[in-house]
């Protein structure tokens, strides 16, 4: 039996379809901010964001007694200046004023680590299917 060719994998066109949506995102986070986040408390919030070319969250506490926003969960999207294709690799940063501590990955790292695993799969995949099956072991004579 022939192996199934390249292209008619799902793994092949899935793993296209993570890499495209991969690489808008990161193309995206270098002039938008997009976040979604909720309400722990009436004065924390905790977050998810993709900006600066970063994939990370972010964690505020502001001032006792400033009440930030009512709803219990936020996200949107801001416009903003387009920043460099390749930050560095993680993102650390904490602010003193609100207490907030905000952690990062670079666009360009998850994009090089999923496609460096996907490659490999298929890699794998394409050996395994040109390799020759295992010949049946014969039975044993009767003594």
């Amino acid at each position: 039996m022939t192996p199934r060719p390249i292209y008619k994998w799902k793994t092949l066109w899935l793993g296209l379809l993570i890499l495209a949506s991969l690489t808008w995102a990161w193309s995206r986070s270098r002039s938008h901010i997009d976040y979604a986040s909720a309400s722990l408390g009436p004065s924390t919030w905790c977050g998810i964001l993709s900006a600066d070319g970063y994939l990370g969250c972010r964690i505020a506490t502001y001032p006792h007694g400033t009440v930030v926003s009512t709803a219990r969960f936020d996200y949107g999207s801001i416009t903003d200046s387009a920043k460099p294709w390749f930050p560095k690799p993680f993102h650390n940063a904490q602010d003193q004023g609100l207490r907030a501590h905000s952690y990062g990955i670079a666009h360009w790292l998850i994009t090089l680590l999923f496609l460096l695993t996907w490659s490999t799969l298929l890699l794998w995949r394409w050996k395994k299917s040109k390799r020759p099956a295992s010949l049946p072991i014969p039975p044993a004579p009767a003594p």
